[in-house]
């Protein structure tokens, strides 16, 4: 529940809540959900404040860029989701939504040398997507929470398969031909898909808040 306080304590929680309302029947979960995503991501952002934009691939109601930009200086937060959703939007100064696909090949115009990528829980081949679309850009970093199960790129050992188990060999086969990648696994969140992606790309010499 450390989350929920966390997120409860904030002075923009009660105007971040009424952006993406209604969340729907898993409100705590997805709290703790963007709370530890936008942990995840503060320490790069806030190093170099007002260069960076928000990505928010798969988003769903957009909670984490919608707190993101509430409490982040990014440039803008960018929320994009198959689904077209009803929401005070326009509450949200620096946000936008965007209805499409992220598997729309105008979707990697999208992305540039500013973007910072970020999916909380896509599943299997929409993680698969969002890894590919964030190898063939120039976007700074990304930062992808998976959910269901994909098919596994790479071959394992079974006594390795048998060790992790099948959801932290899956986020590690997602992030394995990434550049710079670490895996976080982060017990606060409401959720037992609770590991995070994260690749950034650095310049020689150049030292990141991650």
């Amino acid at each position: 529940m450390r989350y929920i306080e966390e997120f409860l304590r904030l002075k923009c929680a009660g105007d971040v809540l009424n952006v993406v309302h209604p969340l729907g029947n898993n409100t705590h979960k997805e709290i703790t959900e963007s709370m530890g995503m936008v942990k995840k991501i503060k320490g790069l952002i806030i190093s170099h404040p007002m260069q960076y934009s928000i990505l928010d691939l798969c988003a769903g109601n957009a909670l984490t860029s919608v707190l993101a930009v509430h409490l982040l200086p990014v440039k803008k937060s960018t929320a994009i989701d198959i689904k077209l959703r009803n929401r005070r939007w326009g509450n949200a100064q620096r946000f936008e939504y965007i209805c499409g696909s992220i598997f729309d090949p105008l979707m990697e115009d999208c992305i540039n040398e500013d973007s910072i990528i970020v999916s909380v829980h896509a599943c299997s081949n929409l993680a698969h997507r969002i890894v590919e679309l964030y190898k063939k850009s120039k976007a700074k970093a990304l930062f992808l929470m998976p959910c269901c199960l994909g098919k596994l790129e790479h071959k394992y050992p079974q006594m390795i398969e048998d060790k992790l188990g099948n959801y932290a060999l899956w986020a590690w086969d997602l992030a394995r031909d990434l550049e710079n990648y670490s895996l976080v696994e982060d017990k606060h969140i409401m959720s037992p898909k609770n590991i995070i992606i994260s690749s950034v790309r650095r310049k020689e010499g150049e030292n990141e808040g991650t």
